[in-house]
């Protein structure tokens, strides 16, 4: 009965979070929500995850990237529903967290820690560096750098260079 009870509660406090759109446009209040939100979300994962399943899984942030990012090009690229685009990246994501949670979950310790944080950087790499599919700015990771220093914000901070004390016809 008490189990009942706490899902009937959950489902309360997320029907009154999806309702409050309707009430308020405040964008602070809203994003606030919905951080909080995904982060309830997030540590319910971990629960699972390390908890009951006593994993210890780096790589959460590749399966949201890689729900977050699908979603972004459907709408973006394709000019598709975004909430076409919020299906496609939930099935991708629970399709990638499958893939590789199959292929790790017989790791243990540390091995399954590290075989989550590679998937995880391998995805950076990709979407980092695959322009033609996934449309970054980024070239490689010095070009980043350099287009970071060269930006218009930091050449206001940068020091002028000296002048000579010379006069010019000297």
């Amino acid at each position: 009965m008490g189990a009942l009870r706490v899902r009937a509660g959950a489902v309360v406090v997320f029907g009154l979070a999806a309702l409050v759109p309707l009430a308020t446009r405040d964008a602070f209040f809203l994003d606030s929500l919905i951080l909080i939100v995904m982060w309830g979300a997030l540590s319910a994962a971990w629960n699972v995850a390390g908890g009951y399943a006593g994993q210890v899984s780096l790589g959460h942030a590749a399966f949201f990237g890689v729900g977050a990012y699908s979603a972004a090009l459907v709408g973006v690229r394709y000019g598709l529903s975004p909430w076409l685009g919020l299906l496609l990246g939930v099935a991708l994501s629970i399709v990638a967290g499958g893939l590789i949670g199959y292929l790790s979950n017989r790791l243990k310790g540390p091995y399954f820690a590290l075989s989550t944080i590679a998937f995880s950087q391998v995805l950076l790499i990709v979407v980092s560096r695959w322009r033609g599919f996934t449309a970054t700015p980024w070239r490689s990771t010095s070009s980043a750098r350099a287009a970071a220093i060269s930006s218009p914000a930091c050449a206001r901070t940068r020091t002028p260079p000296r002048r000579s004390a010379s006069p010019p016809g000297a």
